[in-house]
């Protein structure tokens, strides 16, 4: 998680799809020295103990306002093992040729 550097103290929640709270196990912690350049705070989070094929809502807070920064709906992978399994990562690189080229194996 991404955050202007004025934001110092994160909390996150994870929802199932059927409202029940998920507790996380360790606080989001920032990582230092690592955005420096771009005057931001950079967050991360660890889950454990998630169910297979499930929807999540994961809300994060700041806890100085009790704001809510974001939600966000993720769901797992499935517990069986399927024919095929396909991810897509990605970041700030841009769309040049070689992009273009890996987005083109998603179809």
């Amino acid at each position: 998680m991404h955050t202007g550097t004025n934001i110092n103290n994160l909390s996150i929640s994870l929802i199932e799809s059927n409202n029940t709270f998920t507790k996380v196990s360790k606080a989001p912690f920032k990582l230092h020295d690592i955005e420096y350049i771009a005057q931001r705070n950079v967050f991360s989070f660890f889950f454990d103990g998630l169910k297979p094929d499930t929807l999540y809502s994961v809300v994060v807070k700041n806890i100085d306002n009790d704001a809510i920064l974001d939600t966000k709906k993720y769901r797992t992978l499935p517990n069986q093992n399927a024919d095929e399994l396909r991810l897509a990562v990605g970041g700030d690189v841009g769309l040049d040729d070689a992009a273009s080229k890996l987005t083109s194996y998603l179809k």
